[in-house]
């Protein structure tokens, strides 16, 4: 990746991140095209290789500003004293909200990313592990002493990523990929799980 990149307006940065963030999220891959790409972002195709060279360049650079961006929103959202579990997935999902606000794909993006073969991308089992070792550093202050002992916490936390991701997959196939319908959507759920959980 050209560093170059980073001398453009933001505005046009953010509309190349936004196009590439989106195309991969809804198609993978193998199937985002960079001719849709540069449509979407409104920019030529000779650009965008003049900054990524390849598509795998893009989708790594991608992958690894999506983690990067993603970190920093938590630790600014995430309180560390924070001890309560629920409060702890509340606090990630703003920071989720912030990321959305103004890469409307990136979360989706991640996302598809865990599920990702193609070995063109990264390793597979590296890609997965960059992201979830992102969620469980931000969890690994609860204190589970209000969790009902016979909830199995491990697939809790799977009942939150599916969730997540099936509320962004709902969203995105309607072209509905707003920050605050996410947000409200996803909270629900978490409410009940909540309520469902505690002691």
């Amino acid at each position: 990746m050209d560093d170059k990149f980073f001398d453009l307006k933001k505005d046009k940065q953010d509309r190349i991140l936004n196009g590439a963030l989106k195309i991969f999220a809804l198609n993978g891959y193998k199937n985002g095209s960079t001719d849709v790409i540069v449509k979407e972002a409104g920019i030529s195709k000779g650009l965008l290789f003049h900054y990524f060279g390849t598509k795998q360049e893009l989708y790594r650079f991608l992958h690894d500003y999506s983690i990067r961006f993603l970190q920093l929103e938590i630790r600014s959202n995430v309180s560390a004293t924070e001890t309560d579990y629920f409060t702890i997935w509340r606090q990630i999902l703003a920071s989720e909200e912030s990321i959305m606000e103004q890469y409307p794909y990136m979360i989706a993006f991640l996302e598809s990313a865990e599920t990702e073969t193609d070995p063109d991308t990264f390793d597979p089992e590296e890609g997965r592990k960059k992201c979830r070792d992102v969620y469980a550093a931000a969890t690994g202050n609860a204190d589970l002493v209000h969790i009902n002992p016979d909830v199995d916490i491990k697939a809790i936390e799977d009942m939150l990523h599916f969730t997540r991701n099936n509320v962004q997959r709902r969203l995105m196939f309607k072209e509905m990929m707003d920050a605050g319908i996410y947000v409200q959507q996803v909270s629900h759920y978490f409410e009940i799980m909540a309520k469902l959980t505690y002691i």
